[in-house]
């Protein structure tokens, strides 16, 4: 190609880019950036967050935790709403009768925009009493621990203390004095396993396992699982 084709080329191109249409945002009037646009126009179209207008949450009416998919925790308003947004958030919290009024703020960025959005929504707890505590006033439990011979306080307070740090809501007990010691009832038949092989480690005693069959569901036994822990050897 010589060097007046090369020239028109240019030309050509040159020509064309002048010829383009200038695009401008239809909101404002700014240059378009996308879909007829501006950044701060595009950036007002679209939304940090999506709030409905009512949530429902049960709630205990025993011991006040909430239902989280499959599990009770303690009401936490911040931790809640962040989660449901996938950011972090500001609130403020009004309450209009037994429901709880959330003004909540977020700030993000949209299309390189900085932007802070707020939105309202109410929670309304649904009261009823929860598995745990309706099981604990039922006097529920699925196995013993029965502590027998020459034990001290100090083991009841070291049962305390690993039921208190167990996360399972349903590690719960109580206690039952009868002749010759005392009886632990506990609501997981899981927990009151590994309780009994960390007591027989940390005394050095032999435990005795044995099971009561309390009724049949669809065909299937229920037991509770009882198990001795003798102190006899302990001053």
């Amino acid at each position: 190609m010589g060097k007046l084709g090369v020239l028109l080329k240019v030309k050509s191109i040159t020509v064309e880019t002048f010829l383009m249409p200038r695009r401008f945002c239809y909101e404002c009037g700014k240059d378009e950036w996308e879909k007829g646009l501006c950044r701060q126009c595009f950036a007002k179209t679209h939304k940090l967050m999506k709030l409905p207008a009512r949530i429902e949450i049960e709630k205990c009416s025993k011991c006040e935790t909430v239902k989280a998919r499959n599990k009770r925790v303690e009401w936490n308003a911040e931790r809640f709403f962040s989660k449901l947004i996938g950011k972090e958030v500001e609130l403020v919290e009004n309450a209009i009768g037994k429901d709880l009024i959330y003004t909540v703020k977020v700030t993000g960025e949209i299309a390189g925009v900085e932007i802070e959005e707020t939105a309202k929504t109410r929670i309304h707890f649904n009261v009823r009493i929860c598995e745990r505590c309706g099981k604990i006033a039922s006097d529920y439990y699925e196995g013993i621990l029965q502590l027998r011979g020459n034990f001290t306080g100090d083991v009841l307070n070291w049962i305390d203390e690993e039921i208190g740090k167990s996360t399972d809501k349903m590690v719960f007990y109580r206690l039952k004095q009868v002749k010759g010691g005392v009886d632990v009832y506990l609501g997981s038949q899981r927990f009151l396993k590994r309780l009994a092989a960390k007591l027989s480690r940390k005394h050095k005693i032999k435990l005795v396992e044995s099971f009561k069959q309390v009724t049949q569901i669809e065909g299937r036994e229920i037991r509770r699982r009882i198990i001795l822990a003798r102190f006899d050897k302990l001053k």
